[in-house]
């Protein structure tokens, strides 16, 4: 065996002289270097889950908000003044929307006008007139979402219950809810659709998140149970929605 040694040892030498291949760079790093807007819009392209949205938008504040160049726009006071003449802004509310940076609010709704989007792609309404689009999504999101309002006991209180009102996406994922949440669905929904829908309701709508009390007797049944739970939830301070056509 030891004649064939002197000729692995040529090969050896012969592949050692070769010069190392240079590494190509990767295309989508130098993307990101030049254009951290395209690289965040390919990323996007390929997947829309909200982990991925995340890191993109991470990334995102860190290309754009640390360098010399464009900034993420910020709200002015004026634009401040006009979106608190239609809905209370909380000093925090007014502090997210000064920021230069996207924070973790941004993620999560970006996320949820993904899934959105991709429902209003699938019912193929582009063709109908607003009218239409609006009763058949209406009507999908009545299908998706029944009637049937998520009650959690108050914290510290036995009696007391609450309502709950998650984003639209966690709804139609649960396939259930209050009318308020179901209004927000078909709101989200009515969005990817291009529609300008709004809530309709009284003077002083109030808080959204109701808690009420709920008495039924000691040694009810759980249909008496449920009964009682169900009638007193409260019907919340919209009563329709509304779509401008």
């Amino acid at each position: 065996m030891s004649r064939f040694v002197p000729f692995a040892l040529l090969l050896a030498l012969a592949a050692c002289s070769k010069p190392p291949q240079q590494q190509q760079p990767d295309p989508e790093t130098k993307s990101a270097t030049a254009d951290p807007w395209g690289a965040a819009a390919a990323k996007l392209r390929r997947d829309t889950e909200p982990a991925t949205v995340r890191a993109v938008l991470a990334a995102l504040s860190a290309e754009v908000g640390s360098g010399p160049g464009e900034k993420l726009p910020a709200a002015t006071d004026a634009q401040l003044g006009a979106l608190a003449a239609l809905v209370p802004l909380s000093p925090a509310d007014r502090d997210e929307l000064r920021g230069s940076v996207f924070t973790a609010h941004d993620p999560a709704y970006l996320a949820d006008c993904f899934y959105l989007r991709d429902c209003a792609r699938a019912l193929e309404l582009d063709a109908l007139p607003p009218e239409a689009r609006a009763d058949r999504a209406f009507a999908w999101v009545c299908r998706q979402v029944y009637l049937n309002p998520w009650l959690l006991p108050a914290s510290g209180d036995d009696d007391r219950l609450v309502t709950t009102a998650l984003p639209p996406t966690a709804v139609l994922r649960r396939g259930f809810g209050s009318a308020y949440e179901r209004l927000a669905v078909f709101l989200a929904l009515a969005q990817q659709l291009d529609l300008d829908a709004c809530l309709i309701g009284g003077p002083k709508p109030g808080p959204l998140l109701e808690a009420f009390q709920v008495r039924v007797p000691p040694k009810a049944t759980r249909a008496e149970v449920l009964a009682a739970l169900r009638a007193a939830v409260p019907r919340g301070p919209f009563w329709a929605a509304g779509v401008r056509v």
